[in-house]
This record gives structure tokens, sequence and C-alpha cells, in this order.
């Protein structure tokens, strides 16, 4: 996943660093796929990676294939960039590629506390893979030595700042992480009538 990052921006000649790169991966049964999406999507605005007012969402491709008895298949892209607070402006931009796999997505009904719940089964894979993209040819001037001397500068002052700007983000993915595997553990209740809400309920409660 991160190999064909990588690939696409070295066309750009932007420098690139990795933060993480995880996958997410669960076959069992009780789970909502449309409460997954909804949860992520509101991670990523509540953590400052979209704003919600804006439509254009940066979902890249969505592809659902209905195999009738033997469930659906769904794919979905997410490619999302923001910006670094406290950071020259368009030197340095941090990405988060997310990929959802749903594969025999079938309806399920599950009892909890003596109540039969509508939910799903089958197999569900988040693939994530954080890295920053660096912009430093736009600060550079064209004078070869004045060039030169930006570059040991640039190498020098900013090797910390890269450092502590990669470990903010690799923090945020895995947060990410686990708010997906915290779901995954826990039985939920999701009414039909109130689709734009989701409830985690522990066991014991």
């Amino acid at each position: 996943m991160f190999r064909t990052t990588i690939i696409r921006n070295k066309l750009t000649g932007l420098e690139i660093k990795e933060a993480t790169e995880y996958r997410v991966t669960w076959r069992q049964k009780g789970f909502d796929a449309l409460i997954i999406y909804t949860m992520v999507y509101e991670w990523l605005c509540d953590n400052g990676w979209h704003d919600r007012s804006d439509e254009n969402f940066p979902e890249i491709a969505y592809i659902e294939r209905d195999f009738g008895a033997g469930g659906k298949e769904i794919w979905a892209y997410w490619r999302l960039a923001r910006d670094v607070k406290g950071a020259p402006k368009d030197f340095v931009t941090q990405h988060l590629d997310i990929d959802f796999h749903f594969l025999n997505l079938k309806p399920y009904e599950m009892v909890y506390k003596g109540k039969k719940i509508k939910s799903q089964k089958g197999e569900f894979e988040i693939g994530v893979t954080a890295y920053l993209t660096f912009n430093s040819k736009k600060y550079w001037s064209d004078t070869p030595i004045i060039k030169a001397f930006q570059k040991i500068m640039t190498k020098r002052v900013l090797k910390r700042k890269k450092e502590k700007w990669r470990d903010e983000l690799k923090e945020d993915a895995q947060r990410l992480r686990e708010m997906v595997n915290i779901y995954l553990k826990i039985p939920h209740y999701y009414p039909e009538k109130e689709v734009g809400e989701f409830w985690l309920k522990r066991t014991g409660e």
C-alpha cells in the first residue's frame, strides 16, 4: 500500500517520510459496515482531517458488488491531507490513506440482553497508511551558492521538526486504529430509525 504511495509522490518530486502503516481485520459476526464507515468519518472531522461543511470529501473510489446469497463486497478508498500547524505554508503536508474492504457482507441478527439486534456478518479490513510530504524546493533560491547553503540548513534545522511532525502523525493514526479496535470488541446497538447516530454498549452494563 505504501509502495504505491511512494511511486505516486516521487513523480511530483516531493520528499516523503513514512509515519506508520497497518491493517485491522475482522472475520466474525456482529458488526455494522455503516457504523464503521460513519465512525471513521466522524473521527476524521473531529481531528482536523476534514471539514463537515465541505461536501467534497476525498473518497476517490467506492465499489459495491452484490452476489446475492454470497453477500456483498464493498471497496472504498479515502485519501486525506492536511497542513501542519505552525509549519511554513505549503512546506509540509500530512497524508492519511484509508482503504476499506468488506467481503461476504450479509444481514445477521444477534441477541443482546434478551433483545434481537440487526447486525451484519462477514469479513472486514481497514488499511491505513500515514506519511508526510515536504516541498523543500519551493523555498530554495535559484542561486547555486545560496541554494546549497539552504539545503544544509534545511537538513540541520528542520530535522528535529520533521521527526516531531512524523511522530504526531503516527500517534494520530494509532488513535484511529484504537478506536476501530474498541468498536469491534464490544457489542453495540444501532436503531434503524436513527441512522445518523450510533451507540456503543459494554457487556454487563
